[in-house]
């Protein structure tokens, strides 16, 4: 099943303050008129989501069902689903916490069948404990919809979306992953191109949720691989990436590598890369395991790959944050040349050495990243990049990229307008601005190539809770099969 809506511009208002905790056992029963009209239809709350409703129909015979939800004169989405037989059950998302939705529900095949009511989306409670967000916006009113992770310390942690005014519309906690024990916290999270959330949690699991809140594909440390995963899960073209760390011991010196696997889509290994087999480190990194202290405290943490980038050939770009450097790998694991390392930017302070020409056809005389988080494909021949920058003076980048015969050109840089010194993200929108998340500042941001900010959100917990870093901020489409 799936979704193809439509949505009446809501108004929008330049700033709007956000509280969305509450009870954290809001009432789920949803119809608060009972359905009227000729065709048997209803439209509850999921019961384990507050923000999601299931509406089911049985017809005489087999037959489309379309259900169109509604928030006052704001927004309407529409959903379909065939019924296999005569019954049929389709799930529906993006409620805005504590509102009242107009549902009506219809045969595709005759619509003077039809049944219509009311549904009341409950509070985003205990999922979402103590969550404030504020937002502001100039000139912009920001991307629709932004994925990122939150949770406040001592309570479990989630992937949510929120909308432009600052609202949830989604959400699915760690609790919920198919994984034993529980997780409570995510490492990290991306957009998947077949619709929903891919997530990475605890170092030992792998889930990719759709928005209706199925699990269509996981994959657990010991079960189906046995590294430690870490910071980033991609996937393309059916095939999953997902960042590893080992223990490498060079001349008596051990060190924290790293690797990616690829899963297959019952999430299955079919290929591995491990950088040690092409890279011997050389130089500093973080002394006693640094963020691997638990599991390899002897180590230095040499590589500290942070992101993947995989483009349409299924080419994997590496970032190397300790190392300053970008690797390109083939990534199809179908390829006989899998595995094959193509080449090695560094900047400046790197231990490794660039194997191809790093310059700037547009005259940028700054080529240094330092530190650099989020490494994105964004288009055919094009990376771009979050250079956190190790200068508070000079602030945080986003530098996109293009790949040329001549080697890898610098062709355009946004200047965040603040430093962040660690994690984040960055992410060029169809407007030619870049959505960026400030992680030590818990902010998302829409900045234009001038480095001004035309829209931003403030996330936090409330008073006496501590927020856990926000480590991205991505732009999404939570209804993918809108016209």
């Amino acid at each position: 099943c799936g979704d193809r809506g439509s949505e009446h511009e809501a108004s929008d208002p330049t700033a709007a303050d956000t509280d969305v905790g509450g009870d954290p056992d809001p009432d789920t029963d949803a119809d608060t008129d009972g359905p009227v009209g000729t065709l048997d239809a209803r439209c509850v709350l999921a019961e384990d989501n507050t923000l999601r409703a299931i509406c089911t129909a049985t017809f005489e015979t087999p037959s489309t069902l379309e259900v169109t939800m509604t928030l006052g004169s704001e927004e309407a989405r529409v959903f379909t689903a065939t019924a296999p037989g005569t019954s049929v059950e389709l799930p529906v998302w993006g409620l805005v916490p504590n509102t009242s939705w107009g549902w009506h529900a219809t045969a595709v095949e005759d619509r003077g069948v039809f049944a219509s009511g009311t549904i009341v989306a409950g509070s985003t409670g205990g999922a979402l404990q103590g969550m404030a967000v504020s937002v502001e916006a100039s000139g912009s009113y920001g991307p629709e919809y932004v994925l990122l992770n939150y949770g406040c310390l001592g309570f479990t942690e989630a992937v949510l979306v929120l909308d432009r005014l600052g609202r949830v519309r989604w959400y699915q906690d760690a609790e919920s992953a198919p994984l034993l024990p529980a997780a409570l916290t995510f490492r990290s999270f991306n957009t998947s191109p077949e619709g929903g959330v891919l997530a990475l949690l605890e170092r030992r699991g792998v889930v990719h949720w759709g928005f209706d809140g199925s699990v269509r594909m996981s994959s657990s440390r010991f079960e189906q691989f046995d590294p430690p995963v870490h910071h980033e899960v991609v996937q393309k073209n059916g095939w999953t990436y997902v960042l590893f760390a080992e223990q490498t011991v060079v001349d008596g010196v051990a060190y924290v590598t790293d690797g990616f696997l690829v899963l297959d889509a019952s999430g299955e290994v079919a290929a591995t890369w491990r950088m040690a087999e092409h890279l011997t480190p050389v130089g500093e990194g973080g002394s006693g395991g640094g963020y691997w202290g638990d599991l390899y405290p002897d180590a230095l943490d040499w590589s500290h790959s942070n992101a993947l980038a995989v483009d349409d050939d299924l080419d994997v770009t590496v970032s190397l944050r300790f190392q300053d450097a970008l690797l390109r790998v083939v990534g199809d694991p179908l390829s006989p040349d899998f595995g094959r390392l193509d080449w090695v930017v560094a900047s400046e302070a790197s231990g490794l050495v660039s194997t191809i020409p790093y310059f700037s056809s547009a005259g940028i005389l700054d080529l240094a990243f330092h530190e650099q988080h989020h490494v994105v494909a964004s288009a055919p021949g094009e990376l771009t990049l979050w250079d956190n920058g190790n200068d508070i003076a000079l602030g945080s980048r986003v530098l996109r990229f293009e790949e040329t015969a001549g080697g890898l050109d610098l062709v355009q840089t946004w200047p965040a307008g603040v430093y962040c010194p660690g994690q984040g993200s960055a992410t060029v929108l169809p407007s030619g601005n870049a959505l960026v998340d400030c992680a030590p500042r818990d902010t998302i941001s829409e900045v234009d190539p001038a480095g001004v900010t035309v829209w931003s959100a403030q996330v936090s917990c409330n008073p006496g809770l501590m927020l856990r870093p926000l480590y991205r901020a991505l732009p999404l489409d939570l209804f993918p099969d809108a016209p």
